[in-house]
């Protein structure tokens, strides 16, 4: 329903809410004590978010990410409207002015227009912090705010800690990299398009120059995925090709190894 990971790329820890999941968990709020347990998980949630943050540094604030996707406003019971009014009237009383920024993804239209409407009529210190992202730009747009490794896996993120590359990929350009794979071992391959999308081919050769292809996949989107078990040892080739006309794209890129 809910998660703090991450933080923003001033450091503030980042809170992850998922309406549709909420949507769908709406029966377990048939009873006074779970409508109370659930008030009381999401006062927790926003006191994990403060307790990431650093005072003395002047973290003071933290950013929202609200995800409607599969939420359907008209779906809402009366139990978690109430729920929801008592949440917020918590946080306005107890929490004022702790929200950086807050970001809303796969709105419904008919929300966006409420958003819009209501938006007029508050002061622009309030509408500064709001942003509803447009359709086709939720990963763009989080990495403005934040860091690849501040992304959940839902949004293509990548293993903190681990390093991960930058590539500059032109039209007619592909970037090429190889990597050796050994032997009983899992290579995970990520990538995250900062705008647009690129087409990512990942093959599996035998080692050294010219090896046979034994395995390849392509895919195609802003974010994606490859996932290659090694039998014996050979090498693990990625293509990573914009196919716009024009423009370039910055891709950043995870390979991952582990053992089986």
């Amino acid at each position: 329903l809910g998660e703090v990971w991450g933080e923003d790329k001033g450091g503030r820890p980042v809170t992850w809410n998922y309406y549709g999941r909420i949507v769908a968990a709406q029966e377990l709020l048939g009873s006074e004590e779970k409508e109370e347990a659930f008030v009381r998980w999401r006062v927790q949630l926003k006191e994990k978010a403060i307790a990431r943050m650093d005072f003395e540094r002047g973290i003071e604030t933290a950013v929202q990410v609200h995800d409607y996707e599969g939420a359907n406003i008209f779906s809402r019971t009366p139990a978690m409207k109430a729920a929801t009014d008592r949440i917020i009237a918590i946080f306005t009383d107890n929490y004022p002015e702790m929200v950086e920024t807050q970001l809303f993804l796969h709105v419904p239209k008919l929300m966006e227009c409420l958003v819009s409407m209501i938006s007029a009529f508050l002061p622009a210190r309030t509408t500064r912090r709001f942003r509803v992202v447009a359709p086709g730009q939720t990963v763009q747009t989080l990495l403005e705010h934040l860091h690849v490794t501040s992304l959940p896996r839902g949004y293509g993120g990548f293993e903190k800690g681990k390093p991960y590359e930058r590539f500059v990929v032109h039209p007619r350009e592909p970037k090429r990299a190889r990597y050796a794979a050994k032997a009983g071992t899992t290579v995970e391959v990520r990538y995250v398009v900062e705008a647009g999308e690129v087409e990512a081919r990942v093959e599996k050769r035998g080692a050294g120059e010219g090896g046979e292809v034994m395995f390849e996949a392509t895919r195609t989107g802003v974010f994606g995925r490859f996932e290659l078990v090694i039998e014996s040892d050979c090498d693990v080739a990625v293509e990573l090709k914009n196919t716009a006309i024009w423009g370039a794209k910055v891709v950043l890129f995870q390979v991952l190894r582990s053992s089986w």
